[in-house]
């Protein structure tokens, strides 16, 4: 789950990742550490354009419903599990209380 400003839990599901917005890109993957932000790590593939960058930013925005602020990391790699798998979400915010 991603935890907007407000508090609110935001499941992952409901960001339904099956968009043509990503065709150009190899992996990615969220990484939160802070109430509110989240960065958006991606691997880029060799058709990714600047425009492929506002589409993603558009098309994930309308769906944090301004509860979170969203940062695009470009990476080269994105690390996988022990057991291969990819992690879509590395939640590393802890709320207190």
């Amino acid at each position: 789950m991603l935890i907007g400003k407000s508090g609110a839990l935001i499941s992952m599901t409901a960001l339904n990742m099956h968009s043509n917005v990503f065709e150009n890109v190899e992996q990615y993957q969220f990484y939160q550490e802070t109430k509110g932000e989240v960065v958006l790590r991606i691997v880029k593939k060799d058709t990714y354009c600047d425009k492929n960058t506002y589409q993603i930013i558009n098309e994930i925005s309308k769906k944090l419903v301004n509860d979170i602020d969203l940062k695009i990391q470009f990476v080269d790699k994105i690390d996988r599990t022990s057991s291969g798998k990819s992690r879509i979400l590395i939640q590393k915010y802890i709320q207190c209380g």
